[in-house]
């Protein structure tokens, strides 16, 4: 049975409302490491957190709902973790937050299946600040377009088609045998892995695709344009808005993020085409970075449903080809 399908209107209500409110608190959480300054706001939101957590979990427990033991372990882990930032203890912060980052995700799913309530709310998936998965993203642009340009076609050719069949069977071994999700998750991948990734499509097999269709239907220069704007300019979208971005232009992304991405994505394909396309007359390459520049910032900006590891990729060496190359 769905573990909400119990639940009336008005338990989603609640349940709706707190799982916003812990939304929030992590989204602010998890931005930078908290300091002493920030104390008492985090330690007044804990408290409130917790009991609130303790409060939905006794209705839904009421209700016979599956999610009340959820709601226990999450309110456990609030309660500790407000213990853990009180002695400052960071390595024990940031486990704990990573396992409520997790049951975050839990309860957005299932708040989702309620269209009336989630309508009104704004459960985003959570992407903490991570500078390991930043230099993950920047080293496989810059390692697709070497091995394009150092290696045989040929290589490239089997490589790519292999690449594709190893990302399918992981995604889908992992969702039919839960104990390799986990060392997946847990062991291998756990330092550039957003929680929302356990249960669903992650962002490298989106990343794969995208560069598998390109490098297939689409001219190469445009492809590599395509894969360096991705590779540089959505971690500095990522970094500069987490950290600077304080005016949003569109649900949680900032100017400031849109604008670093901008500014990244036409300096990076004005510098490669300049370097790969020696003929080419200035306004050519000033095109090509202006192009690829909005078409990126645009189709990150609004990037919900479709991952933009694949969207921004396909999108911008799609227009480059038809424009351009």
């Amino acid at each position: 049975m769905n573990a909400t399908a119990t639940l009336d209107i008005s338990s989603q209500e609640v349940l709706g409302a707190f799982v916003q409110e812990l939304h929030d608190f992590m989204a602010s959480f998890q931005l930078r490491a908290p300091t002493e300054a920030d104390w008492e706001r985090f330690r007044q939101m804990l408290a409130d957190l917790q009991a609130k957590a303790q409060a939905t979990r006794d209705l839904l427990q009421a209700r016979r709902a599956t999610l009340a033991p959820k709601l226990e372990q999450l309110s456990e882990n609030l309660r500790a973790l407000s213990t853990e930032f009180a002695a400052s203890r960071r390595a024990r912060m940031k486990e704990l937050s990573t396992q409520i980052a997790l049951q975050y995700e839990d309860l957005r799913r299932a708040v989702q299946r309620f269209p009336k309530v989630s309508a009104g709310l704004t459960l985003r998936k959570l992407k903490p600040v991570n500078y390991g998965r930043n230099l993950f993203h920047v080293s496989n642009g810059v390692l697709a377009v070497a091995a394009a340009e150092l290696l045989p076609a040929s290589f490239c050719t089997w490589a790519m088609a292999g690449f594709i069949t190893m990302v399918v069977a992981l995604e889908t071994l992992r969702r039919l045998v839960p104990a390799l999700n986990d060392f997946l998750m847990d062991r291998i991948f756990h330092r550039i892995a957003r929680p929302r990734e356990r249960k669903e499509v992650n962002s490298a097999s989106w990343y794969t695709l995208a560069l598998t269709l390109t490098y297939f239907l689409l001219p190469l220069r445009a492809v590599e344009v395509g894969v360096l704007v991705l590779a540089f300019a959505d971690p500095a979208a990522s970094i500069v808005g987490k950290r600077w971005g304080r005016t949003k232009v569109y649900r949680e992304k900032s100017w400031l993020g849109s604008a670093a991405f901008a500014v990244t994505a036409a300096l990076v394909s004005f510098g490669f085409v300049a370097l790969m396309v020696p003929g080419a007359s200035l306004a050519w390459r000033l095109g090509v970075a202006g192009v690829a520049a909005a078409v990126g910032t645009v189709v990150e900006l609004f990037s919900e449903k479709l991952d933009d590891n694949f969207s921004v990729l396909v999108a911008v060496a799609g227009v480059l080809s038809v424009s351009f190359f």
